[in-house]
């Protein structure tokens, strides 16, 4: 709830007010067992007026695609920590258009991925590789209510 406000502490009124009068459906999900970011997706969610849909926890790309082919979110807002961001949503991207759809991801957390040569395990940054992908990346907590309002604030 502090990380909540914190986040939202100065933001747009304005833009809380036009996600609010939308009211997205947005399916909140984590790559691993880390799901204190996933609780924080949805409590900043639901003060902004967004109606958060569990996505689950440690939450498989193809289960993942099945439940918002089930749910219908308007986006999809994906937690993830343990040094598998890029390739997740690149999983994620070819099993929503197994199931036919078209839906913006945004996501957030550590934005690193292991590479595939490399000799140490440690993890590397990829948020410019996920944004060139097509994800929508949130680098901050509050990075979620500007997204939400840039995707759905103008729209009827």
């Amino acid at each position: 709830a502090e990380m909540s406000e914190a986040a939202l502490h100065g933001a747009p009124q304005d833009a809380i007010a036009r996600v609010r009068a939308r009211r997205p459906r947005v399916m909140t999900a984590t790559s691993d067992v880390h799901e204190h970011g996933k609780m924080l997706i949805e409590d900043i969610a639901r003060r902004i007026g967004a109606e958060p849909l569990d996505g689950g926890v440690s939450t498989d790309p193809d289960r993942l695609a099945r439940l918002a082919a089930a749910e219908r979110p308007d986006a999809i807002a994906l937690s993830t920590y343990n040094g598998v961001a890029l390739t997740y949503f690149k999983a994620l991207q070819v099993a929503l258009r197994d199931e036919g759809l078209d839906i913006p991801v945004l996501i957030g957390g550590r934005l690193n991925q292991i590479p595939d040569q490399s000799n140490s395990s440690l993890p590397v940054d990829v948020g410019t590789e996920l944004t060139q992908a097509g994800a929508l990346v949130c680098t901050d907590a509050k990075d979620l209510l500007s997204t939400l309002d840039r995707l759905f604030g103008s729209k009827p």
